[in-house]
């Protein structure tokens, strides 16, 4: 059951971003948001705008305006109009167990079987433990168990190839069941989604890096399509992204282990999740160091060639036109973070 009382963290006053663009309208249609008897332990609940404006005050336009704001500017919720459901983003964070031994990680088993959409659940996770995200969505985030050992560096990998145990596992599944690491995709007229080559270029990477053997699964596509159309559908500008988090890890929190995070930058351990790298936000910080770059010197330190055998590499004139599409996304971004 879930608890009957919620509690905000006293951080929420000063946090920057409430600071520099919540207004006191925002303040207290978020404290609504995460404290009212409809929110649930797991961070996703049912609730209709029209329940919500009873409950506020506000109209309707009013509700629909500010779950619009919160969505698409300041980031902090989804909400699915054809199921009345909303997720509260970074919920997991401050409200979830680190242990499943917890019980609380039992009500959100519950609670999350009861959810009709799934994808805002996995949103909500990315915030949670490990240990629990792992166990709820009963996949890993990486095919790397670098994080529990610590690696200093990716050629510090384990001999033997990461994942080969699961993939020994799911050969012993019954002939003809789909297999979790070989799912099949819609092929578009060039042979492969966007999203899918997005994927397999940062599994690249990481497999090259590692000696891992390593594919993209389900869940890695699906958060590889969501971050492409965060992105505006522009492949190249992906790309760009997944050669600078590989080339400059060191210097991004999240792909840093947390216990070496504060440490000198030459001594922090890897900690590489697809997940972490797919998330808009560290992905919007990705693109904001390499507009703070020197073109020239960027284009030289990342790879020019496009994932996939086939692919043509790209010439200095598409280079410089995914730059100039870099800061034009990075000003959309902060224009629309801005309150009116």
């Amino acid at each position: 059951m879930s608890a009957p009382w919620r509690q905000v963290h006293k951080t929420f006053w000063s946090d920057p971003k409430v600071v520099d663009y919540f207004t006191p309208e925002d303040k207290f249609f978020y404290l609504y948001l995460i404290t009212n008897e409809h929110t649930t332990q797991c961070g996703v609940y049912k609730i209709s705008l029209k329940q919500i404006g009873f409950e506020t005050g506000y109209s309707i336009e009013t509700v629909k305006n500010l779950v619009e704001r919160f969505q698409n500017s300041l980031k902090r919720i989804r909400y699915n109009p054809e199921t009345n459901e909303i997720a509260i983003l970074n919920w997991a964070k401050y409200n979830y167990p680190t242990t499943t031994k917890d019980n609380r990680f039992l009500c959100i088993q519950e609670e999350i079987a009861e959810i009709k959409d799934k994808t805002l659940i996995t949103d909500v996770l990315q915030h949670a433990a490990p240990e629990i995200r792992d166990a709820l969505l009963n996949v890993e985030e990486t095919p790397s168990d670098a994080p529990q050992k610590g690696l200093a560096s990716p050629s510090e990998a384990p001999s033997k190839p990461l994942g080969e145990e699961k993939e020994k596992e799911q050969e012993q599944e019954k002939e003809g069941e789909p297999r979790a690491r070989e799912a099949s995709f819609p092929q578009d007229q060039n042979g492969k989604p966007a999203a899918v080559r997005l994927a397999e270029a940062w599994f690249d990477k990481f497999n090259s890096l590692t000696g891992a053997k390593t594919k993209p699964y389900g869940k890695t596509v699906e958060l590889s399509r969501r971050l492409l159309e965060f992105l505006g559908n522009d492949f190249d500008m992906a790309r760009l992204a997944v050669d600078f988090y590989f080339s400059h890890w060191r210097e991004l929190w999240f792909a840093c282990e947390r216990s070496s995070r504060s440490g000198p930058v030459e001594s922090r351990k890897w900690e590489f999740r697809f997940a972490s790298f797919a998330d808009p936000e560290n992905c919007q910080e990705i693109l904001s160091r390499l507009a703070r770059q020197q073109p020239a010197q960027s284009i030289e330190s990342l790879s020019t060639v496009r994932p996939g055998n086939d692919d043509p590499p790209m010439d200095p004139e598409e280079h410089a036109k995914a730059w100039q599409r870099i800061r034009d996304f990075l000003r959309q971004k902060a224009a629309a973070a801005i309150p009116a």
